[in-house]
């Protein structure tokens, strides 16, 4: 015969009621007499504190689990339940440390803090570039200044460039251990460099390479271990460029105009390793590639057939997101061997993927309407599988896009397309806040706050 005696309804024989003053071990399972769910113990000891009210020594066993979602008209950005549980809304954000169960799931951890900055962006950042040990530099389009940072993204400055011209581009050159920018006219490239040391003071002018009819202000401008590489759009003849120590520059030739422009991220050029380059931008016709450092260039067919944003190689494979925000892979970039892998983000449109030795990293467009969060970004090991993550944010409007960049560990959050001051900076492992993008049912994301809501389980 069972005794139930010590039994709630629902319960077990290895389920009994908790009992006030009790011993107990990890993993050892009680009913909550105030809640009449399971709970699991976290903690050796006892307590005179009720499991459903005691989340530093117990856990809720029953489903939904900690980081389940549920769906639920806008209550709030917190909801406490009569068990003890807590929900968050997506889009809101919530101390770590208040929710240690929560704070340990990848996907809930929300990285940034809010930096000081000196300036507005104006209309647009274009690029942004680090060397990896602190020092960062942001191209807006600007034909005096660029923007740095020498501690991670946490204050910022202007430093003159000196290309005499608005500079959309800028890379680190980690073989001459120079940052190098890059700009032009309808007749030039124009560039300038700088080491990360200096990288606070006056840039040394370089003299860039002649262009035929080219398109003003969309150069890009990219380093491998074996040479740097600046491009731009429309042009015949020169409408590339290349450079094996960052400061002399030798005129190279695409097919045909590689891309239309490069507002709203609309052109990519990569280096895949080994003297490949790929470049592309509009269309599908407009796909190139170099297998000789881009010394020359070739057409190539079925390459990413639309619009894109900067793409980028790593762990063997080169990912370019285009317009729809599919993403296009291919180990070598050559005809045939790109792959269309469909977009990973549902709604949100890809507007770079960059790589930091370790994962990519994708800047995605903005969610309107949230109090804490502006955007959202994505990461992955391998370029296939992505995890999405939300980034801290209390000073921009709601329809602000950002660029994000990664050292590895860092990680810099710069505005675009507003007139909005200060980046957001932050490290990969932070768990000092928690939280997730929007996540809402309607098919617009237009106003989420309208819309029916997911709210996840935080405690």
């Amino acid at each position: 015969m069972i005794d139930t005696s010590n039994l709630v309804p629902g319960g077990t024989q290895d389920q009994p009621v908790w009992v006030s003053g009790g011993s107990y071990v990890v993993g050892q399972q009680v009913v909550s007499p105030a809640a009449f769910s399971v709970y699991v113990r976290k903690t050796i000891g006892g307590g005179v504190t009720d499991p459903s009210l005691d989340s530093t020594n117990w856990v809720d066993s029953a489903s939904p689990f900690i980081g389940d979602f549920s769906e639920s008209p806008d209550v709030g950005a917190l909801i406490t339940k009569s068990s003890g549980q807590q929900w968050l809304r997506t889009g809101s954000v919530a101390t770590g440390a208040s929710y240690p169960l929560a704070q340990a799931l990848d996907f809930l951890k929300c990285t940034g803090a809010a930096s000081t900055q000196a300036t507005s962006l104006g209309s647009t950042n274009t690029d942004i570039a680090t060397n990896g040990a602190g020092a960062w530099v942001i191209a807006y389009g600007d034909a005096t200044n660029l923007l740095y940072s020498t501690d991670n993204g946490a204050t910022w400055a202007l430093v003159a460039h000196n290309a005499t011209q608005a500079v959309t581009s800028v890379c680190w050159n980690a073989t001459n251990s120079l940052f190098v920018c890059a700009g032009n006219t309808t007749t030039s490239f124009f560039t300038s460099t700088q080491t990360a040391a200096s990288v606070g003071s006056a840039w040394t002018v370089r003299t860039g390479s002649a262009i035929t009819g080219g398109t003003a202000s969309t150069a890009l401008v990219r380093a491998s271990a074996a040479e740097v590489v600046m491009t731009s759009a429309g042009g015949t003849t020169g409408n590339a460029s290349r450079s094996t120590n960052g400061t002399t520059w030798t005129a190279a030739n695409f097919i045909a105009a590689p891309y239309s422009a490069i507002s709203s991220g609309l052109a990519s050029l990569v280096s895949l390793g080994s003297s490949i380059w790929y470049v592309c931008g509009g269309s599908a016709s407009q796909n190139q590639r170099s297998t000789d450092g881009g010394v020359t260039w070739a057409t190539v067919a079925a390459g990413v057939p639309t619009s894109v944003a900067q793409g980028a190689f790593g762990a063997g494979i080169c990912v370019i997101p285009d317009s729809a925000g599919n993403i296009h892979t291919s180990a070598t970039g050559a005809t045939g061997t790109w792959v269309n892998r469909g977009n990973p983000f549902g709604m949100w449109r890809t507007l770079q993927i960059m790589h930091d030795g370790t994962r990519f990293i994708a800047s995605l467009a903005s969610l309107s309407g949230s109090s804490n969060f502006k955007n959202a970004y994505a990461y992955s090991t391998d370029g296939l599988t992505w995890s999405l993550r939300g980034f801290l944010n209390k000073s921009w409007g709601d329809t602000i896009q950002t660029r994000v960049h990664s050292d590895g560990t860092n990680l810099v959050f710069a505005p675009i397309f507003t007139n909005a001051t200060g980046a957001v900076f932050g490290t990969f492992a932070s768990t000092t806040n928690i939280g997730i993008p929007y996540v809402c049912s309607s098919s617009s994301n237009a106003n989420p706050q309208q819309s029916t809501l997911q709210y996840v389980r935080v405690k």
